[in-house]
C-alpha cells in the first residue's frame, strides 16, 4: 500500500481510504458483523485512513466506526477524518455550531481528537445546495484553527466541490491545511484541466492546491460506482444521484463512458 502525507498531521496515510458515507451504506445501514469484517479486512490490507461525517446517517456512520474500531482494538491505531456541515443561517457565526458538532463526533467515535476535520459545505455563488459564500470562509477557518490549538483537531480541510469559479477562489484564499477535490478517471479535470469527460471542468483545482503546498484527498473516486460498469446496487446502498451536489459528471454519463 502506498503511503502519502495528509494535511498537517505529520503522518502519512494509505493512498486508498475507507469511506463511511451513506452512499455506500455499510456504516449507516449495514449489520455490525459485516462492518467489523470489512473494517478488519481493510486494516489487514494496509488501509489506515477512515473517512466519515456527522451528517452520514445523522451520526450513525461515526457511531458504527467508533464501535467497530473498539471491537477490534484499533480505535487509536488508524487515522480518522470527519466533517461538519453548516446550515445557511450558521455560516456567518459558525463557532458554536462547529464546536458542538465536533464534540458530538468525538463522543460517537470514542476519541479525544480527530486527525482530519473537514468543512463540508461547498463553494458556490449562493448558499443553496449546501453552498457557502467566499466572505463566510475566514470565520470558519478561524474556528478550525482554535480547535487545532486545543488539540481536538490535527488538520483542517475544506471540500472543494460545488461551482468551479468559487472553488478556485476558495483554494487561493489558502485558509486550510488540505482540500478534498472531485477526481476520477472519467473526470480528472481537478488535476488535468479540460479533461472533464463531458461534465464539470474543475480547471486544475487539485493542482492549484498542490502549488500552494496543500495535499488533496480525492472524492467520488469510483464515480459513484460507475467504474464497475454495472447497474447493481446493494440493498443497503443509497441512490446514485449526483453525489449530494458534488458536481462533476452525471452518473448515467459516467456509466455509459465506463462501459465504453
Amino acid at each position: 500500500m502506498e503511503l502519502r502525507p495528509i494535511g498537517t498531521t505529520g503522518v502519512s496515510v494509505s493512498a486508498l481510504g475507507f469511506g463511511g458515507g451513506a452512499f455506500a451504506g455499510l456504516l449507516v445501514r449495514g449489520e455490525q458483523d459485516d462492518q467489523v469484517r470489512a473494517v478488519q479486512r481493510a486494516i489487514e490490507g494496509g488501509i489506515t485512513y477512515f473517512d466519515t461525517a456527522a451528517q452520514y446517517g445523522d451520526g450513525v456512520s461515526e457511531e458504527s466506526l467508533g464501535r467497530t474500531l473498539a471491537a477490534i482494538g484499533a480505535t487509536n491505531d488508524v487515522v480518522i477524518g470527519t466533517k461538519v456541515r453548516l446550515e445557511a443561517a450558521d455560516l456567518d457565526n459558525p463557532a458554536k455550531v462547529i464546536r458542538a458538532s465536533l464534540d458530538e463526533s468525538l463522543k460517537r467515535l470514542g476519541r479525544d481528537a480527530v486527525d482530519a476535520f473537514v468543512f463540508h459545505n461547498f463553494p458556490r455563488t449562493s448558499t443553496e445546495r449546501n453552498g457557502f459564500l467566499l466572505h463566510q470562509l475566514p470565520a470558519v477557518a478561524d474556528v478550525m484553527q482554535v480547535l487545532k490549538q486545543e488539540g481536538k483537531v490535527r488538520s483542517a480541510g475544506i471540500t472543494c466541490v460545488g461551482e468551479t469559479g468559487p472553488i478556485l477562489s476558495a483554494i487561493e484564499m489558502d485558509l486550510f491545511d488540505f482540500t478534498q477535490c472531485y477526481f476520477n478517471v472519467l473526470n480528472p479535470s481537478a488535476v488535468y484541466p479540460g479533461a472533464n469527460g463531458g461534465g464539470q471542468d474543475f480547471r486544475g483545482a487539485a493542482k492549484l492546491a498542490g502549488d500552494l503546498g496543500k495535499t488533496t484527498m480525492g472524492v467520488r473516486t469510483v464515480a459513484g460506482g460507475a467504474l464497475v460498469t454495472s447497474n447493481y446496487r446493494s440493498e443497503i446502498a443509497g441512490p446514485v444521484g449526483d453525489g449530494g451536489g458534488l458536481g462533476g459528471n452525471p452518473y448515467t454519463n459516467d456509466l455509459e463512458r465506463a462501459n465504453r
